[in-house]
């Protein structure tokens, strides 16, 4: 046991140091004392160990990740719905087909909606059947025939299966905001 006054080195048992002549009575009891040095660098350990995987967690809970959009896309960028709409392109649905737009941009584009869901849409434009887009984000209110602006992420291409069981290749707009125009399409 060591003097927490003069630093000498005592035997365990010792009730007082040998150098000094300091009581070890209140040290000796205590769970820290009682310790062997094996035990407390194991503790000391585990607790940095445990201070570090906490801060590491914490830190990734307040920022994203580099490598994904704000709704855990991989579009390789961070925006809000208000840095989308504000940066949005305006493209047709047929440039999003002729692969002209290079995906992680922002777009706006307008339809009406062939399919609704809580977490995707498919869109067609205005006069036609053809050419149909997937957009991914929260829709609530959105249904079929509505006439809709749409402000998201161009990210590539989706598939889906058809009712007829064919596979079907389209763009994918994720990370969107849709707005209704109050209009609806009657066809």
């Amino acid at each position: 046991m060591k003097c927490p006054d003069c630093g000498t080195e005592n035997k365990e048992n010792s009730k007082f140091c040998a150098k000094c002549g300091k009581e070890f009575e209140n040290i000796k009891n205590s769970w820290w004392s009682k310790l062997g040095s094996k035990s407390k660098i194991g503790l000391i350990g585990g607790a940095c160990c445990i201070g570090i995987i906490l801060l590491i967690f914490i830190t990734s809970m307040g920022s994203p990740d580099a490598s994904t959009d704000s709704t855990g896309g991989s579009t390789g960028t961070y925006m809000t719905s208000a840095e989308i709409k504000e940066k949005a392109k305006e493209v047709s649905i047929s440039e999003l087909y002729s692969g002209s737009i290079a995906k992680g941009t922002p777009v706006k584009t307008k339809g009406y909606v062939v399919q609704s869901g809580s977490d995707s849409i498919r869109v067609c434009p205005i006069g036609s059947y053809e050419n149909d887009i997937m957009v991914e984000g929260v829709f609530d209110g959105i249904y079929e025939n509505d006439e809709v602006i749409i402000y998201g992420i161009y990210s590539g291409s989706t598939s889906y299966i058809t009712v007829t069981e064919a596979e079907r290749t389209i763009p994918l707009i994720s990370d969107a905001t849709v707005e209704k125009t109050g209009k609806r399409y009657s066809g």
